[in-house]
């Protein structure tokens, strides 16, 4: 059976601390997260015939050495150094290949290329990796760390102003190059913030602080990471797919665009052929006007001779170049013009070996008239114009460059931004034509496609931070929750099982057959109360803080344990004997009874127990409890250190000393309690000089109930308090009737209780009874036992001293029996001392009690006090007496306790008691 112990908790709040360590732990599983998916979304990009990645290699090394040494920076400060210094000898790698001319780099010798390294990609992981290794160095490394890192983000702030601020007015080229640049930055930013952030952390003894909060960092960093390679690969997926759909549908245009031209100018050639004659001039430079009119892509039309002379132009253009003549007489478009003749085909020819013309082309067409046979229609076509009409406007992110013999045709690339190569293919065309067409990606920065992953990225960061923290307020209202309930059912001061949750473990108990028999033990500690009162509450609770772990100690495991006081311990025991149940007890109860060792001090203990059983299922187990008591309480009043079994005589007479308890009450309210009095005579001469108040108790069925049986039970109950005020009320009201009828002019006294004693309206209660019954003080004389010394005795001593001030009279009752020394006699402000009747009555016989008694009245003789002697019965006990100098007497031998009625007449006939003068009862 678990129970509780001094100082341990049933659940563990969760630490602020370990809080803010989360989001260095988100950030840092985004950045192994990217390291680790780098190869496969470039594997799988790779597959989609796609030629540009996400993430560069070095950067996803980078990014990776730098997240786990980030991860363990707390918890593992040495595997973080070692990390941080992989990771800046990989920068240090990635700058020697970086600086190193192309191809005599170490990325070179792998095959990889260096056009991807940009200074970024140096120089942030390099800032945070000292930064990480310095967050673990001590106070100084980590204020390093701290001055590292605001480098790390200012670095990261000026790569991206500048990359938005220049972004309008500078081109960067990148082949085959990854497109995160932003997120280079955004990263770069997180973790730099969460290295700082570290270093503000103190050391962890675990990476991960708890393991359900570690889970949802790990899944939610995943998440963040594999949604922007998502985003961002079907941007680039949807990028290449647009970029060549545009492709193809250029390459198209251009082939037909080209096909016409040819077309156009054949169409010219048949034209002419089917004319009888040559036409007229006129009529020639016309229709030549006409076709530069309408296709502003032909620079010239010519018509050239059987010699390859320009024989006819445009009027406005009768200029003609001085490279055409030239260029026609060259062997190979000699040849070409030829072959035009010989297959009486439209045919085009690139322009080349000419430095002075730009891209052009020549389209030939034979005329195959037989007044024009051998002449040639010869259009010369610019290409860039063809081009430009063919491509249209920018197409915005997508741009594309045509080059043709080391010639460029057309290029819109180079309007700002970072760009990246998609795709180079060829574009073949009629007349054995070949170019180049490469297209081109340009990225900017504020752009909703560029932004859209990395925004998703900080979305799902926020998010599972959120989480977290949601997270922890769940786990930290659970853990209230279930110290709340641990608290309810638990003492905080021992963490023991309480009342409340022994009575739902005895209940649980009580109806499971396998249980019985059911044994309860209850032990009770004696002498807390004194530690708390003499060496404070500190050490009474930390004395009982012992008692309970030996206690635990002994009944082990198996047994449940319960406080349900202060000073008040349970053990259920299941399925054991009865001697496992008394070897328990005794071994509880030695082991209390041993010293516990207190700051050098040896504080004893000694404690009581009640044991009770049960064999069989009941739905009152909670009785078992009172039975427990009930035994405690006898083991209690026989001795301390003691157990005593449950029987049921004993809950027969705890049954009628409640019904008494009840019936006190009831006689209390009903005034059905007497006083009688017993005299007090002089000695020597017989003379009454007191009486002391008695209380009497006759009950209507069990008849007169003797004062040892209820006194002590109405001084256990509380009772006492009304008890006392109404015996001083009746006892005065006696005294001052006998003084208004002058049958006396002694007092009279009362015995007073130490509950009644202590009271703070003790005096009050005095002197107003006094008052209400127009006595003196002297009227009244108060007994008090030795056990009221014992409580407070400067207490005492102050009370008896306004007593006295007030002039009433004091006595110590039964002198002799208590734990008192006889240095009180002359500590305490009393008047008289009463022999206990216990000395009296064996003077006798023992001479120890004699001798006893004559040390007293010597003692008190020389103290100026009185001495009064108890339970005179015999006249040698009043001869002995007497000749001992003893001043007054009380008992059998001169008047049994009477009541009023009998006091009354006893005073009328005479004021003096002889020995022998009554007949002696019980008192």
């Amino acid at each position: 059976m678990q129970h509780g112990y001094p100082g341990l908790s049933l659940v563990t709040t969760e630490n602020e601390a370990r809080l803010r360590r989360f989001p260095v732990i988100l950030i840092s599983f985004a950045l192994i997260w990217v390291g680790v998916l780098t190869p496969v979304g470039s594997y799988w990009l790779a597959s989609q015939t796609i030629s540009f990645g996400l993430i560069a290699s070095h950067n996803a090394l980078s990014s990776l050495l730098c997240g786990v040494a980030l991860l363990t920076a707390r918890g593992r400060p040495r595997a973080s150094r070692l990390l941080a210094i992989l990771a800046l000898i990989a920068c240090l790698l990635i700058a020697q290949a970086y600086f190193a001319s192309p191809g005599n780099s170490w990325l070179s010798s792998l095959g990889l290329s260096t056009s991807t390294i940009k200074a970024k990609d140096i120089l942030m992981p390099a800032l945070l990796s000292v930064a990480i290794f310095c967050s673990s160095l001590g106070t100084v490394g980590r204020r390093a760390a701290r001055i590292m890192s605001v480098l790390a983000v200012l670095a990261c702030l000026y790569y991206l102003y500048f990359s938005v601020a220049g972004a309008g007015a500078t081109t960067v080229a990148r082949e085959h190059a990854s497109n995160t640049g932003s997120l280079g930055v955004l990263l770069g930013i997180l973790a730099a913030c969460a290295t700082y952030a570290a270093s503000r952390h103190p050391p962890a003894s675990r990476v991960f602080p708890h393991p359900t909060l570690s889970m949802i960092s790990i899944v939610g960093a995943f998440i963040a990471v594999l949604s922007w390679y998502a985003v961002s690969a079907q941007n680039n997926i949807t990028t290449y797919q647009y970029s060549q759909n545009v492709t193809s549908r250029i390459k198209e245009n251009l082939h037909r665009e080209i096909s016409d031209q040819i077309a156009l100018v054949g169409r010219m050639a048949r034209r002419w052929s089917i004319l009888d004659a040559m036409p007229p001039e006129t009529a020639i430079n016309e229709e030549l006007f006409s076709y530069l009119d309408d296709y502003e892509m032909l620079d010239y039309i010519f018509v050239i001779d059987p010699d390859r002379r320009v024989r006819w132009a445009p009027a406005t253009r009768n200029l003609t170049p001085v490279w055409i003549s030239n260029y026609l007489h060259d062997p190979e478009v000699a040849a070409w013009l030829e072959s035009v003749h010989m297959y009486q085909q439209a045919n085009i020819r690139a322009v080349d070996g000419v430095a002075s013309v730009g891209p052009r082309t020549l389209i030939a067409a034979p005329i195959t008239s037989t007044a024009m046979k051998g002449w040639t229609i010869l259009a010369v076509q610019n290409l860039e114009t063809l081009v430009a009409q063919v491509l249209g406007p920018s197409l915005g992110q997508i741009q594309f460059r045509i080059v043709t013999n080391g010639q460029t045709l057309y290029d819109d690339v180079g309007s700002g931004g970072q760009l990246f190569r998609i795709d180079n293919t060829p574009v073949l065309l009629p007349g054995d034509l070949s170019w180049e067409l490469s297209s081109w990606y340009v990225q900017h920065w504020i752009t909703p496609q560029t932004l859209l992953p990395d925004l998703i990225l900080l979305i799902c960061l926020t998010f599972t931070d959120g989480m977290i923290r949601l997270r922890h307020q769940a786990l930290q209202l659970l853990n209230r929750s279930k110290q709340l309930q641990h608290n309810a059912l638990h003492q905080p001061l021992t963490g023991l099982p309480n009342r409340a949750c022994l009575e739902i473990e005895l209940t649980e108990t009580c109806r499971a057959p396998d249980s019985f028999p059911v044994r309860l033990l209850s032990f009770e500690l004696d002498g807390i109360k004194l530690i708390n009162d003499t060496l404070g509450h500190s050490v009474g609770d930390q004395v009982a803080q012992q008692a309970a772990k030996r206690i635990a100690q002994q009944a082990g495991e198996e047994h449940f344990i319960a406080q349900i006081e202060s000073n008040e311990f349970i053990v259920l025991m299941r399925n054991a004997s009865r001697a496992d149940t008394l070897e328990l007890a005794n071994r509880i109860l030695d082991n209390c009874a041993s010293p516990c060792l207190f700051e050098n001090m040896e504080l004893r203990l000694t404690a009581s127990a009640g044991i009770t059983s049960c064999h069989v299922p009941t739905d009152t187990p909670m009785d078992l409890l009172i039975e427990a008591d009930l035994a405690l309480g006898l083991a209690k009043r026989a001795a301390p250190g003691f157990w005593r079994e449950y029987s049921t005589e004993l809950s027969i007479e705890v049954s009628e000393r409640l019904k008494l308890r009840n019936e006190l009450q009831q006689a209390l309210d009903t005034n059905a309690l007497d006083l009688h009095y017993q005299p007090l005579v002089e000695g020597g001469t017989g003379r009454i000089i007191g009486i002391e108040a008695l209380t009497r108790w006759h009950h209507p069925t069990l008849g007169n109930i003797p004062p040892d049986k209820f006194i002590p039970m109405a001084e256990d109950t509380g009772q006492i308090t009304r008890l006392t005020a109404w015996v001083l009320d009746r006892a005065c009201q006696t005294i001052s009737a006998l003084h208004e009828r002058q049958l006396a002019d002694f007092h009279v006294a009362v015995n007073i209780a130490p509950q009644v004693f202590d009271r703070h309206d003790f005096i009050t209660l005095i002197t107003s009874t006094l008052s209400r019954h127009k006595l003196s003080a002297q009227s009244l004389e108060l007994e008090i036992t030795e056990g009221t010394m014992l409580s407070d005795q400067a207490l005492t001593a102050s009370r008896l001293q306004t007593l006295k001030e007030l002039g009433i009279r004091s006595s110590i009752d039964d002198f002799g029996t208590g734990y008192s020394s006889l240095g009180y006699l002359k500590a305490l402000p009393i008047d008289k001392v009463k022999i206990d009747r216990t000395f009296v009555q064996g003077m006798t016989n023992a001479s120890s009690d004699a001798a006893i008694i004559k040390t007293i009245i010597n003692l008190a003789h020389h103290l100026q006090l009185k001495v009064v002697a108890e339970g005179v019965e015999t006249v040698a006990q009043y001869q002995f007496l007497l000749e001992n100098d003893c001043d007054e007497f009380q008992g059998y031998l001169f008047s049994r306790p009477i009541p009023y009625q009998e006091l009354e007449r006893l005073l009328t006939i005479s004021s003096t008691l002889s020995p022998g003068q009554t007949t002696s009862g019980k008192a």
